[in-house]
């Protein structure tokens, strides 16, 4: 995360030095887009903390683990797609689950879906970059999860 910032830094340095007043429009344009975005983002993790809280863990495990591995990921996949978290809250959950005998298989799907598919976020993301690359960029997110979920299983845990 240092080298990112450090980068950004750099590469504002470098806008700055071309020209300081493109450079100071675009941070104004960039703050102005972020203070439009943050509250909805913010409700939206807030309605997923309060619902986090409210269903144990131990019912997650319980809908993503029936036995059957193809049902798991899905039901993984279609879960993670939905939730709205970000990483540092993600991965302890993970952990969460892990301890409560929930399978890499899902495990991965849930993480990896959550982090690359955003269906509740989608309203804010078609808003911004517009319909079809929110909804092009959601679909490949699903796709990758899967063949990524797939890939875990086989070398974790040898197959489905």
């Amino acid at each position: 995360m240092t080298l990112l910032y450090l980068f950004c830094g750099a590469t504002l340095a470098v806008s700055a030095a071309f020209d300081k007043g493109k450079t100071k429009q675009a941070l104004k344009a960039g703050f102005k887009m972020l203070s439009n975005a943050l509250p909805t983002f913010l409700a939206l993790i807030l309605f997923m903390v309060i619902l986090l809280y409210f269903v144990p863990a131990e019912n997650m495990a319980s809908m993503m683990s029936t036995g059957n591995g193809i049902l798991d990921m899905i039901t993984a996949t279609i879960l993670g797609s939905i939730a709205v978290l970000p990483g540092f809250i993600v991965f302890p959950i993970a952990g969460i689950l892990k301890d409560l005998g929930v399978s890499y298989l899902v495990l991965a799907g849930f993480t990896t879906s959550l982090m690359m598919v955003g269906i509740v976020t989608f309203p804010l993301e078609k808003k911004y970059f517009g319909h079809k690359f929110a909804l092009y960029r959601n679909i490949a997110g699903y796709i990758i999860a899967i063949i990524t979920t797939i890939v875990i299983a086989f070398v974790l845990e040898g197959g489905f």
